[in-house]
């Protein structure tokens, strides 16, 4: 027996809710933590791959949130000229560093709160002392003073680790290709055009900065295989002397490292941080050429199927060889799934269960195989998440045809989030945010001409939750004193179809039965007026509903 009961609806006819630190390169092209009201995140620099927050005139916030801190920091480039304020955590001005030039600092720009003094240093030479504060800054405020833009980037704000790290642009990665060697370069996907750009032949560049108030004088810079942790570099920064660093890399001397991995480096994810920073690390692909992989969303909950569509470009499908495959691979490099291709294009399905795929990210990879062995090569990787929310969908129907409404609004809230959808022609409608578990979910959907549907629940595990929602028409059909409604059930609401309703007249002990549509919709038509009923719903497999004593009134 299903765990939920039913619930009758009824209604009367014919009647009358700060620790750590923030930090954030834009390599990733968006931002949770920075909150400029203008400004907006740009690649500045397509050789090296700089993504940074482009800042015309004005005041910024850079916190999101009050943060109480003692040490900040930021990259600054541009020809404007800056101003530094420190806020309260009212956002009251408590300092105010600098003015005119040549306070602008093209590098790293630093704030030290010393014995409550602050202390601002360009690229580790300081350049001003301020007064002694009273406490100590909550909010830092970036001040743009004249009408050409300014560039932010790789920002520090409090906590014990001043490191920060950016690597490649997202959207970037490390390319050598398997048919023409000398096509081997940086590339950026392309996602309007489908299609791989070069940027640059020769090198790739990482951001590494640090704080030049650190008491070592040199620490080591790190590239490592992300699947194994195997240093595969490593770079010898000045901290004291140069807390801003763009490094410069050389491609193919990059690539024909030789390690114990091999006679060179694999494909796969490599992370870039200072050693014994890993909270710093920054991360970018190695891959090969060729071939084009996508997930059909982005984001999954768990036990939802997928399809995977891949395609290897004709120059690059040599069977006599390669052998071909598509591997679904954890963040850690464990292969979960492996499909062997047999065509140049093509689909796979995959199931999501929660046992093999918990909530994390997860990449698909074509990868081609020498044919005797050898070490398989990544063509093209895409990544997707796998998360522990509930995703809503279903369709609105009118209670009495069972037929699908259209430009019905349905709108859900949770915990003060909201978002609404419009049901398209076949009533369906769907509303893909994230919903938590264990919380409850207020649901309410409209439509001129019927009454609102409101809908509440705790979503008891991750998945999608499919939710029909039948509309009670305000003008609905009847004959004389009738008593009708909707019979769901109680965990969801959803209406239960082919459920018995009874309604059954005290007075008289005379007994009516109807049975639910599809859309959970009972009707008992010419009810003598004036009398009290017993109304109560029964369905193999579900628990009875309660007993509602109603009054039918006479028109």
């Amino acid at each position: 027996m299903k765990w939920q009961y039913l619930l009758v609806g009824l209604f009367l006819l014919g009647c009358v809710a700060s620790v750590g630190a923030i930090t954030e390169n834009f390599q990733s092209w968006g931002s949770n933590t920075i909150v400029p009201s203008t400004g907006s995140i740009t690649l500045i620099n397509g050789i090296t791959g700089e993504v940074s927050l482009s800042l015309p005139s004005g005041r910024y916030d850079v916190n999101a949130q009050p943060f109480i801190f003692s040490y900040a920091a930021f990259d600054g480039f541009g020809t404007a000229n800056m101003i530094i304020y420190l806020l309260d955590a009212n956002k009251n001005i408590i300092a105010t560093i600098g003015t005119t030039s040549p306070t602008y600092c093209v590098g790293r720009n630093e704030i030290n709160m010393v014995g409550m003094q602050p202390k601002y240093y360009c690229n580790g030479i300081i350049r001003s002392t301020g007064s002694v504060l009273a406490v100590n800054p909550s909010y830092l405020e970036y001040g743009n003073t004249v009408g050409t833009t300014a560039y932010q980037d790789n920002v520090v704000i409090g906590g014990s680790d001043p490191h920060v790290v950016g690597a490649l642009p997202s959207n970037w990665t490390i390319q050598r290709d398997l048919i023409n060697p000398a096509a081997t370069g940086v590339y950026a996907w392309n996602n309007a055009t489908q299609a791989w750009v070069l940027q640059n032949s020769n090198s790739f560049y990482i951001d590494a900065d640090t704080s030049s108030q650190q008491t070592a004088t040199t620490e080591n810079f790190d590239i490592l295989n992300y699947q194994t942790g195997l240093i595969v570099n490593t770079t010898v920064i000045q901290d004291q002397t140069s807390p801003y660093n763009q490094l410069q890399f050389n491609i193919n001397t990059f690539l024909n490292t030789i390690t114990n991995l091999g006679s060179q480096l694999p494909d796969g994810e490599y992370t870039a941080e200072f050693r014994g920073y890993p909270t710093s690390a920054s991360y970018f692909w190695v891959i090969s050429s060729g071939a084009v992989v996508s997930w059909d969303k982005t984001s999954y909950p768990q036990n939802a199927q997928v399809t995977l569509t891949y395609t290897i470009s004709p120059s690059y499908y040599q069977t006599s060889t390669y052998t071909y495959s598509l591997a679904v691979v954890s963040t850690t490099g464990q292969t979960l799934q492996t499909y062997t291709l047999n065509s140049a294009t093509g689909t796979e399905t995959l199931s999501l269960n929660s046992a093999t795929f918990p909530p994390g990210a997860y990449y698909a990879e074509i990868l081609a195989t020498p044919v005797g062995g050898g070490t398989a090569q990544i063509m093209n990787y895409a990544a997707a998440q796998v998360t522990s929310y509930v995703y809503i969908s279903g369709y609105v129907l009118d209670a009495e045809t069972a037929s699908p409404l259209t430009n019905a609004n349905v709108t859900i809230t949770q915990t003060g989030t909201s978002a609404s959808a419009l049901t398209g022609a076949n009533g369906a409608y769907t509303i893909s945010n994230g919903w938590l578990t264990g919380s409850t979910i207020s649901m309410q959907t409209n439509l001129s001409g019927y009454t609102t549907d409101i809908n509440s629940f705790i979503p008891l595990g991750a998945g999608n939750l499919n939710i029909t929602i039948p509309l009670l028409s305000t003008t609905p059909t009847h004959t004389g004193a009738s008593i009708g409604g909707i019979v769901r059930d109680t965990q969801y609401g959803n209406p239960v179809t082919s459920a018995t309703v009874n309604v059954y007249n005290t007075s008289t002990s005379e007994s009516y039965n109807n049975v639910t549509n599809i859309a959970g919709y009972y009707l008992v038509n010419n009810l003598v007026g004036n009398r009290l009923y017993d109304v109560s719903s029964s369905k193999t497999g579900y628990g009875n509903s309660t007993v509602y004593p109603v009054v039918a009134v006479a028109v």
